[in-house]
């Protein structure tokens, strides 16, 4: 049903089950607390049509009053830093950095 809902891809990629964060999203909303929703945009895994679907679901289940805004994130490859910590980095090899100008994916 929800954003990066896909519970095994968030898995895949985090190495966490994404059922707190969306617990939480919904606790929060439901007793009347402000939220922001921040969304990592990663070329080919968060910007995907699936995936954007995804999120309009996520956002038209939620009192859209209490939702200060969304901010989407631009992705930044870590990979290196996770190399030098000796841990493993989820993301597949190759993602591209998308240049600001040419941020229309995610269907504005």
């Amino acid at each position: 049903m929800l954003y990066k809902v896909y519970k095994v891809e968030h898995i895949k990629y985090t190495g966490v089950s994404n059922k707190p964060i969306l617990y939480n999203l919904h606790y929060a909303n439901t007793v009347g607390k402000p939220v922001i929703i921040r969304v990592p945009v990663i070329p080919t895994i968060t910007d995907t049509d699936r995936n954007v679907d995804g999120l309009v679901k996520l956002l038209e289940s939620l009192n859209l009053d209490r939702v200060l805004r969304v901010d989407l994130l631009p992705y930044h490859d870590v990979r290196e830093k996770y190399e030098r910590l000796d841990m493993e980095y989820k993301m597949p090899p190759g993602l591209k950095v998308r240049k600001k100008s040419s941020s229309t994916s995610m269907r504005e």
